[in-house]
């Protein structure tokens, strides 16, 4: 039986916020509120835990809550960066929970968790540790599992405190006591429902459709197209209302695919190396637009030809008897080169050479009979594009399962391809921006 968790992050704007001021953001006990626009009103657009329990809801006027609330301190929204750091965080969850992960926007993520449950000792084991993390992070979770992901969605924002899990094959049995809200109307409907004294989701799922076309047709009296108007909204009011019953599901969300250097950057930040296409690869068409040639074509290129090449670090060493004399091994998706950097270049460049993890390197080749060096002249930091890999070429196409797959377990993931449990986990933000960084495990030697 299908198994969907809904995550819930009812103060993420806010939270992201706080996440991102680090150690200078501001006591949890202080009131904070995020504004915008709504036509020509300002308007506040998401409250924290501290303003919400002052009494502010979104949707008032910032004035109105400036009164109410002295001292309140008030912060631009900004959805667009909600929403980004919203689909990190739902990568976070992919690579650890289930295979199935979709973000729901505005502050909810989806899983679909069947059949992965068991990995982690269980639904209520599982739910648990995913929301232990995130306020470990500084973010506030509520949690609910169902057998649809309309009804985990309510559950989720109307009954889990913090978690709730609805036993298989619950029908709509466990979202009586829910408000109308949780259907997901719009709110002049709910009002309407209201005045016709509906109040929970039992008292719309037990009324007929035809007397609840007749009631509101009755409080929207007028011309036909009044009366149409009214029997669509009370069929929608019925679809919705069974749509949160499991027996009928709603489509997933799938999640926007990876391209082709986030996988690359996965496979760097789990095992410091990649099977798919080199990191440089992805910069080729920028460096040959600079006149950078590849690794291959310098270590080709004629004894005394001055040309430029880059690639990442692979290995530093600067034995005691080389007086100084700095070798590095270069790396692209053609093969290695090797560099000489005299001492003089080498105090120049100290820091770059010790800390980039891409360089560029203009110089000229020295060849002896098969031996063949690039003597440095001038060294360049590259490792701001090797940072930009994550963002280029378009979505990463799925690759074909292995060969034995059929045979240990079908579709799903295979359990080899899953990361150890030894390697250390990455946390979901980054302060600095760096989520997406290649990090190569170079050697050095002295």
């Amino acid at each position: 039986m299908r198994r969907v968790v809904s995550l819930f992050l009812p103060n993420w704007s806010t939270d992201r916020l706080r996440r991102k001021a680090g150690d200078a953001a501001l006591p949890p006990e202080t009131p904070l509120v995020l504004i915008g626009r709504e036509g020509s009103r300002c308007v506040v657009t998401a409250v924290d835990a501290a303003a919400h329990t002052a009494g502010l809801r979104t949707g008032i006027p910032v004035t109105k809550a400036q009164i109410l609330v002295p001292g309140l301190i008030t912060m631009d929204a900004d959805p667009i960066a909600d929403a980004e750091a919203l689909q990190r965080l739902a990568l976070w969850v992919l690579q650890r929970v289930a295979p199935i992960v979709a973000s729901d926007p505005p502050a909810g993520i989806v899983i679909d968790s069947t059949g992965a449950d068991h990995l982690h000792g269980g639904e209520h084991a599982m739910v648990d540790a995913l929301i232990g993390r995130l306020t470990m992070s500084g973010v506030t979770a509520r949690a609910a599992v169902a057998d649809s992901w309309a009804a985990a969605h309510a559950l989720a924002r109307f009954a889990a405190d913090p978690i709730v899990i609805a036993p298989p094959g619950h029908g709509a049995a466990v979202l009586d006591r829910l408000p109308l809200a949780a259907l997901r109307l719009p709110h002049k409907m709910v009002s309407d429902l209201r005045i016709l004294g509906f109040e929970r989701i039992r008292d719309l799922l037990a009324q007929p459709r035809a007397p609840l076309t007749l009631r509101l047709v009755a409080k929207r009296s007028g011309p036909s197209a009044a009366c149409a108007t009214s029997r669509c909204r009370s069929s929608r009011l019925r679809w919705r209302a069974r749509k949160i019953v499991p027996e009928i599901a709603e489509p997933a969300v799938s999640l926007r695919p990876m391209t082709a250097g986030s996988e690359v950057v996965e496979d760097y930040g789990h095992t410091g190396l990649s099977l798919r296409a080199h990191p440089v690869s992805f910069l080729r068409d920028d460096l040959r637009h600079c006149r950078i040639v590849s690794c291959a074509e310098a270590m080709d290129a004629r004894d005394g030809q001055w040309l430029e090449a880059a690639g990442i670090i692979l290995v530093r060493q600067r034995p005691g008897s080389a007086k100084g004399v700095l070798f590095v091994t270069l790396q692209d998706e053609t093969g290695i080169a090797n560099l000489v950097v005299w001492p003089k270049v080498f105090e120049a460049n100290r820091r770059i050479l010790l800390s980039a993890g891409m360089l560029s390197v203009r110089g000229r080749i020295q060849r002896e009979g098969a031996v063949v060096h690039l003597v440095a002249q001038r060294i360049t930091d590259l490792s701001a594009d090797l940072a930009s890999v994550g963002a280029r070429a378009a979505a990463f196409p799925l690759p074909y399962g292995r060969g034995d797959q059929v045979r240990h377990g079908g579709s799903g993931p295979d359990p080899r391809e899953i990361s150890p449990r030894s390697l250390q986990a990455r946390n979901f933000y980054d302060n600095f921006g760096h989520i997406e960084e290649i990090r190569v495990k170079n050697r050095k030697f002295k």
